[in-house]
């Protein structure tokens, strides 16, 4: 080999290992940044994975947290059928005004809220019935503990 020749080789070879101090350098570089995406990324899956499945936290429905649900000696539709009196029909504030001084505790804050579960119970119950607009009265003719259940298709099927 000529000497021009082993000059050559050898200012290649320094050009090529200069080449390749940069690129391990860059190699370096580029795996950090990537470890850095990489924590990040987990770090925001730890967040999203910790967060309760379900309805948002802002318009969170039910007793406040800390607080406890008023124990009542009866259920309402008890209370409701010791305080109505037999044929005489009531309204849903009616009923919650006799409720309160029967001793009945109910911590709702809205009081149109409450008259809506009354209602509900008007509904619910066989020995309470419609006799106006708004007006309820309770026969208690009918047995105890039945509720109506469907809808009166089926309810009329099921008594033929």
């Amino acid at each position: 080999m000529s000497t021009a020749t082993k000059k050559t080789v050898v200012a290649e070879r320094k050009r090529l290992r200069t080449k390749r101090t940069k690129l391990v350098a860059k190699r370096i570089s580029i795996e950090n940044e990537i470890k850095n995406v990489e924590k990040k990324i987990s770090k925001s899956q730890k967040t999203v994975a910790s967060r309760p499945v379900g309805r948002p936290k802002k318009n969170k429905r039910g007793p406040k947290v800390g607080t406890k649900r008023v124990k009542n000696k009866a259920p309402l539709k008890e209370f409701i059928e010791k305080v109505m009196k037999p044929g005489i029909g009531m309204t849903a504030p009616e009923v919650h005004a006799k409720l309160e001084k029967a001793g009945y505790k109910t911590k709702t804050a809205d009081v149109q809220h409450f008259h809506s579960t009354i209602g509900g119970v008007f509904r619910k119950s066989a020995a309470i019935k419609r006799v106006g607009h708004g007006l309820y009265a309770f026969t208690p003719s009918i047995t105890k503990n039945t509720k109506k259940v469907g809808n009166k298709k089926s309810r009329r099927a099921a008594s033929k």
